[in-house]
């Protein structure tokens, strides 16, 4: 459920998709870190609903298309939970996932 997991990463869910900076931000994506590589559903859920929109968004600026925006945030966030056993738990998720976000981009370009 995502209120139980809003609260068990003790983010206020009325505070939508804000990205938290500081510590707390920092403590709060570990603990997500820590448990998508235990395979956590729950925690994969929190991470799209903390970046998915801002990807999106980020990713248009430069697609100009919905619908590649959408594929492209869709492959980054497959792509996160095929790779998240090697996630380093000292990554931080907003750089890693800017990073594969361009990474999809690309290979759109070159696909094109």
């Amino acid at each position: 459920m995502i209120i139980f997991a809003n609260e068990y990463y003790g983010i206020n869910p009325h505070l939508g998709n804000t990205i938290y900076l500081g510590r707390a931000h920092r403590n709060i994506e570990r603990h997500l870190i820590h448990d998508l590589k235990q395979g956590s559903h729950k925690a994969f859920d929190k991470i799209y609903q903390m970046y998915s929109k801002r990807l999106y968004a980020y990713s248009l600026q430069f697609t100009k298309s919905s619908e590649e925006s959408e594929e492209i945030v869709q492959e980054v966030f497959v792509k996160l939970w095929s790779n998240r056993i090697n996630i380093r738990q000292d990554e931080t998720l907003r750089s890693l996932l800017l990073l594969w976000l361009n990474t999809v981009s690309s290979m759109h370009t070159v696909r094109k």
